[in-house]
This record gives C-alpha cells, structure tokens and sequence, in this order.
C-alpha cells in the first residue's frame, strides 16, 4: 500500500502545528501555577536581627519587624512567619500558611476557633481585648491542650490568608 505524499505531508505538518500550539498554551498556566502556589513574601529587614519562627510585620514605613504588641508598631500588618534567621538592614522571607504558636495568658480557647487572633509576642497571639495595639495575626483554627489543668499553652494559627 502506498500512502499519497501530498496527504501525508499535509498530516505531517498539522500535527507539528497542533503539537507547537498545545505547548506555547501550557508554558504559561504552569508559571502562573507557580506563582500561586508559592505563598512568601520577601521585606526589607529592619535594624534588628529577626529570628526564624517569629510573626513578620510590616510597619508604615514599608520596613519588617518582628511583630509586638507595642506602641512602635501601631499600625503594622502581619504579613507571615519568618523562615529563615534575617539580618538587620537585609531581606527576610516571610511564609503565609499554618503555625503553631504560644496562647499568651493561655486565654484563647476552643469557643476562640474561627475567629481573630492579635499578636501579643514575636511568637505568641491573644484575644483583641488583650492587645492594646490590636495588630491582627490572623484566623485561630486549632487549640493544643498540654497541661494538666486544661489550659491551652500552644495555638494554631492561618496567617496571610
């Protein structure tokens, strides 16, 4: 059998064409699949050394501190945990997702979950009646009960959602 070359060839380059185009259409869904699945923000650190684990936020003038729930940093926004230990005057990572952190004054509880948390320490969250600068760190969605008598010593947290 004797395949007619002009049919052939005409095969030939619609497949070649259908095949460049199906990838020029995949390369940009998978960058923008990874923008999105990457969930960190980077700031300018400061004139304090932030160590890794603590709350991130940014204050009004654009520069990253480990969050407080002090007078300096009324006004500043959570933006996530640090990742990795950052340097005064360098850039610091910081990730958004679920952390585990300390229950300052062990006063949240499960009735808490759903709701709001403030930051009280560079690692630890309270309720908004507590924070005097009521700097939001994020969504309370689980309760670690460790002590014998109840009391919560350890929370988790959504940040930057």
């Amino acid at each position: 059998m004797r395949i007619p070359t002009s049919r052939f060839a005409a095969f030939c380059i619609l497949f070649f064409a259908m095949t460049l185009a199906f990838a020029a259409l995949a390369v940009p869904a998978k960058e923008r699949n990874t923008q999105r699945s990457n969930p960190a923000q980077t700031a300018l650190v400061a004139g304090e050394d932030i160590p890794a684990g603590v709350i991130a936020a940014v204050w009004t003038n654009g520069l990253c501190y480990a969050a407080a729930d002090t007078n300096a940093l009324a006004g500043a926004r959570v933006v996530g945990v640090v990742v990795h230990p950052a340097q005064a005057g360098g850039t610091m990572l910081a990730q958004r997702g679920k952390f585990r952190l300390d229950n300052d004054g062990a006063v949240l509880t499960a009735a808490d979950i759903g709701s709001a948390v403030y930051v009280a320490g560079p690692a630890s969250v309270t309720t908004q009646a507590r924070a005097s600068q009521d700097i939001a760190a994020g969504i309370l969605s689980g309760m670690e009960t460790s002590n014998t008598d109840g009391t919560n010593n350890a929370v988790w947290v959504n940040i930057g959602w």
